[in-house]
């Protein structure tokens, strides 16, 4: 999930004003249906289906040009703070995430694909204390690979 921006932040049960971005990595397991379509020089191939995701890591990144509160939980150098997951108090996010996605791609006959994939997150990830009603993950890839 990138690009949340906010005025506010909730760190536990503390609120700031901030002003940045999350970055939140996650690892996912897809179970996609895939249908391929015989052209010529290859392959076509279009597919979706469910996913979960675990997060791995995460952190709230300020721009340079703007302050950061005063407050124990920022300093001075490092104006950032690291996401939180789990359903107990103080955490930022929970600990799992499911959705949708969908991908489409192309294999060569000579063994190279490339595809893109987009996902969008369908459960609320945030815990119940922070700022906003809803936040779902979305992103969009695309990757490069060989087939042997």
């Amino acid at each position: 999930m990138a690009g949340k921006t906010t005025d506010e932040i909730i760190v536990g049960d503390i609120v700031y004003d901030k002003y940045g971005t999350w970055r939140l990595n996650y690892i996912q397991v897809p179970v996609n249906f895939i249908y391929h379509f015989k052209v010529q020089g290859g392959k076509l191939f279009i597919g979706a289906g469910p996913y979960i995701s675990k997060p791995l890591s995460g952190r709230f990144t300020t721009p340079p040009d703007h302050p950061s509160p005063a407050s124990s939980q920022f300093s001075a150098t490092d104006p950032d703070i690291d996401a939180k997951f789990g359903s107990e108090p103080g955490k930022n996010f929970k600990a799992f995430d499911s959705g949708i996605n969908a991908l489409a791609g192309f294999e060569f006959s000579n063994g190279i694909i490339i595809n893109a994939v987009y996902n969008a997150g369908l459960s609320n990830i945030q815990t119940d204390k922070y700022l906003y009603d809803s936040t779902k993950t979305r992103s969009l890839g695309i990757s490069l690979g060989y087939k042997f």
